[in-house]
């Protein structure tokens, strides 16, 4: 899932949450305690007075302040989707190359949807990471050869078991920091991770076009050219 999901973030430049502000303190202060009563009158002769008996003590103290929500600037990526809750990410940045973008993550899928600026132009982005794949929508190559005909492209990963906790992904691991980032849970299901239509296996589909280049040579020159390519 890591190398899926830097395929996929890698053109936001960034992993991690912020965490929404803590909630205002609510509750008021308790009332003050009554005026300590007057002393009783002197009685005829030997009698003393009576001190009276003070007010009742103050209230109670303010109530607790709200909690914040959920504190998310320390998960790592495999812990949202760990989460199984939907998370719906914002992300908006600048420098050479401002964009803003959308991901959806529930459970062990991920969508990344928006656009980026470059040298006067807007390009936009939707890719999907499921089933150790990472999907690319195929409008992105279509002006590339032998790509024309497909709706997703997708690239495979090979997973290995973790051993041990996974670490957060730190924000040093890019190029640049997101002007604004952040999650909150939100409603969707499986929709959101549909690729229909053709679907073409970007490897595969790069074998085919290296191995044209094999076609004139004969023997163990065209083996070793089509090894190349595998």
């Amino acid at each position: 899932m890591k190398y899926i999901l830097a395929v996929l973030l890698a053109a936001i430049l960034l992993f991690g949450c912020t965490q929404p502000s803590g909630g205002t303190q609510t509750g008021t202060g308790g009332t003050t305690g009554g005026t300590g009563g007057t002393g009783g009158t002197g009685g005829t002769g030997a009698g003393t007075g009576t001190s009276g008996t003070g007010g009742t003590t103050g209230g109670s103290t303010g109530g607790t302040g709200g909690t914040g929500g959920f504190n998310m600037d320390t998960w790592s990526m495999d812990a949202l989707m760990a989460a199984g809750t939907p998370m719906h990410c914002t992300v908006r940045y600048g420098g050479d190359y401002p964009g803003s973008y959308d991901m959806y993550i529930l459970g062990q899928k991920a969508r990344i949807e928006g656009f980026s600026s470059s040298g006067g132009q807007t390009n936009e982005m939707l890719m999907i990471s499921k089933d150790n794949k990472a999907y690319m929508e195929g409008s992105a190559m279509a002006s590339s050869p032998g790509f024309e005909n497909c709706d997703w492209i997708y690239f495979e990963s090979e997973e290995t078991e973790p051993t041990g906790t996974s670490e957060a992904v730190s924000m040093d691991d890019f190029e640049a920091p997101p002007v604004e980032y952040d999650c909150a849970p939100a409603v969707f299901g499986e929709e959101k991770f549909a690729t229909p239509g053709t679907v073409c296996n970007f490897q595969e589909m790069m074998q085919q076009q290296y191995a044209s280049y094999c076609d004139d040579l004969t023997g163990d020159a065209k083996a070793q050219c089509l090894a190349a390519f595998q």
